[in-house]
């Protein structure tokens, strides 16, 4: 532990800057050579160092001030009209991440955020679900991929979501700059393309998750199980269908009963109060087993039993 009151003193926090500016200097020459042009990568230089920044709102105005930029202009030639590839730099900062944060307990992660716009023009923005406030609302959405372990997490990709009223719509389409090779594809179907771009590279998480947005399409299941052969764990609705030998189940109707020996009680880790403690509880249901998987559904419980319903599917060894 850092003793902070001799910290100075001591010369560690001059130390751990140092360490911290140097690598930070040598993950930006990693960037450094996805643009061609030195100003685009200084300006890419100078964003990192505001997003890094204890700025509270991180708008360009705010940003450049920090960076000692007179107007957010740079930044916004970055970011709008300057010639670089999103996608190399995505999969240089994937595998960075991955070298410094691997070990044998990986857990990739998809979830999708939304961000509130006021207007019409920005790609794919439409009155749809916002996740912050439960309601619809006038906004993009993006799919994140998380890579977590028992190192840290970090984002490491993302797609943004682009509704049939705009992959549809050629005037929106053109008017957007959107390329033709950008389909309509479901959040599913682009949590698919992320973990297929992952797999190319050589990243195989101990474990996927996901919530009832993925978990709820079968088709991704199948892929996961049959091409990917990637264990998961998806929440499902309490009315997903599932069969044990020839019957047919909705996921409700195989809760286990509360005095029932298949609870345990297990720690899903430490919060800010202590381990979160919750009552765990699986059912096998029909798999095709030829490719060493078997699932279940995992009924998870709180202590003041608010039911959750999840899709494990777990390779045999």
């Amino acid at each position: 532990m850092l003793d902070t009151s001799n910290v100075f003193l001591t010369g560690v926090a001059l130390e751990a800057l140092s360490q911290w500016s140097s690598r930070l200097k040598a993950f930006q020459q990693k960037l450094g050579k996805h643009f061609a042009r030195s100003e685009a990568r200084l300006a890419a230089y100078d964003y990192i160092q505001a997003l890094l920044s204890p700025v509270e709102r991180k708008n360009g105005w705010q940003m450049a001030e920090q960076v000692g930029y007179s107007n957010p202009y740079r930044f916004q030639h970055l970011l709008g009209r300057a010639q670089w590839n999103a996608d190399a730099v995505c999969a240089e900062i994937r595998k960075y991440a991955v070298e410094h944060l691997k070990s044998e307990t990986d857990i990739l992660a998809i979830d999708e955020t939304g961000f509130l716009k006021q207007g019409e023009q920005s790609v794919g923005v439409q009155v749809q679900y916002y996740g912050t406030t439960g309601h619809l609302e006038n906004c993009q959405v993006g799919v994140f991929m998380s890579y977590i372990s028992d190192k840290g997490h970090t984002l490491i990709d993302r797609r943004l979501y682009l509704p049939r009223t705009w992959s549809e719509d050629q005037s929106k389409r053109k008017k957007g700059a959107v390329p033709k090779s950008i389909t309509f594809a479901t959040k599913p179907q682009l949590a698919q393309q992320m973990l297929e771009s992952a797999f190319k590279d050589g990243i195989r998480p101990a474990w996927f998750v996901a919530d009832e947005v993925y978990g709820n399409d079968g088709s991704l299941w199948w892929w996961l199980e049959k091409t990917a052969k990637q264990p998961y764990i998806l929440t499902v609705s309490k009315k997903q269908p599932v069969v044990i030998g020839w019957q047919r189940y909705q996921a409700q109707e195989l809760l286990p009963q509360p005095d029932s020996q298949l609870w345990q009680r297990l720690s899903c880790g430490a919060g800010s109060k202590g381990e979160r403690y919750y009552d765990w509880a699986k059912v096998p249901v029909n798999c095709d087993r030829s490719d060493g998987f078997q699932r279940w559904l995992l009924f998870r419980r709180s202590l003041e039993r608010v039911m959750h319903f999840a899709l494990p599917n777990l390779q045999i060894a």
